[in-house]
Formats: C-alpha cells, structure tokens, sequence
C-alpha cells in the first residue's frame, strides 16, 4: 500500500508547458484509482501546523545516510 499527500502547489507549479502538466495531471488520478494507491491533495487553505508535524516526524526518522544503510539492509534480507 502506498499513500501520497499532494500539496496543492505542487499541482499549480507549472512544468514541462501547458500541454505536458495537463498530462501529468491527468496521470494522477488514474494512479490514485490503482487498489494500492492511497492519493490525496491537501488544499492551500488546510496547512496551519503542517510545518511543524513535518519536523517532529524528520526528527524521529532515520538521517540520511543511515536511511541508505537501512534500505540497502533491507533489500538484502531473504
């Protein structure tokens, strides 16, 4: 199960032209509509705190370089 939260910004900065952001865009949906596939977009209006959440949950992960150790010790398990 993979689960996405888009800002709305991301969706408005524009990228490749008109014609390729469409098709981006339009891309999104049909990735969200797969049965593993959680896709949400998080208005501009609803970010009061965001920042701040963000920051607690950097601070409880793993730094960058023991992310890269983690994920390669993991790919290496049976």
């Amino acid at each position: 199960m993979f689960g996405f939260v888009v800002h709305e910004a991301a969706l408005r900065t524009k990228v490749g032209g008109r014609e390729g952001m469409r098709q981006q865009l339009l891309h999104l949906p049909e990735i969200g509509g797969l049965r593993n596939v959680s896709l949400q977009v998080l208005p501009s209006g609803k970010c009061g705190g965001l920042a701040q959440v963000h920051g607690m949950i950097r601070m409880q992960a793993f730094g960058v370089e023991e992310s890269a150790a983690f994920i390669r010790k993991v790919a290496e398990e049976p």
